[in-house]
């Protein structure tokens, strides 16, 4: 028997061991992180206050007090300021309203809503295209195919059912900016 067959299944409990006691205390937002993924609790790492733009109608995504969520055309509306906190690894990312104090989240039919706990509905895969701009798909019902749950805005300013989009639709498609950038 070789040493490496010994050390190596020691090192890997010990090494998952550190990492459970390390992610099992990570709060967000004074919430435990239940993202799982391959079982293991991700924590989050870092958040930025951001505002998205929508690339085909320039609208600004706002998650209002009552809930809901929509796009605007101001970007000195204070509902469009977001907060986008990274969870774990692999482009995953929670948006939450900082005026609202509610997470962007999306159900299994697609429908995109708002919510004040931090749920897997509320995790959202962040890819950046080759053309600059970012989609954000449900991690929870992503597939990791061309058809899959985005994040889209309709011309009237409002959320498009998540099911009837795919990467490549200019609905889906936002610009990522800072809040400072769009100033009061």
């Amino acid at each position: 028997m070789k040493i490496s067959q010994i050390l190596l299944p020691s090192f890997t409990i010990f090494f998952q061991l550190q990492l459970f006691l390390l992610l099992s205390s990570t709060q967000l937002n004074g919430q435990p992180i239940r993202v799982k993924i391959g079982g293991t609790r991700l924590p989050a790492s870092n958040s930025k206050s951001v505002k998205l733009i929508s690339r085909k109608h320039t609208l600004f995504v706002s998650i209002d007090q009552s809930g809901k969520v929509s796009a605007v055309v101001n970007c000195k509306n204070n509902y469009t300021d977001l907060e986008m906190s990274t969870v774990g690894v692999g482009g995953l990312v929670t948006i939450k309203g900082v005026q609202s104090g509610r997470f962007l989240a999306m159900n299994s039919a697609g429908q995109i809503y708002s919510t004040k706990k931090v749920t897997d509905e509320t995790v959202f895969k962040n890819t950046q295209l080759t053309n600059g701009w970012e989609t954000f798909a449900s991690e929870k019902y992503y597939i990791s195919r061309y058809y899959d749950a985005f994040l889209a805005i309709t011309r009237a300013g409002k959320t498009k059912n998540a099911k009837k989009t795919n990467q490549n639709n200019k609905a889906s498609q936002f610009l990522v900016i800072t809040s400072s950038t769009c100033q009061k």
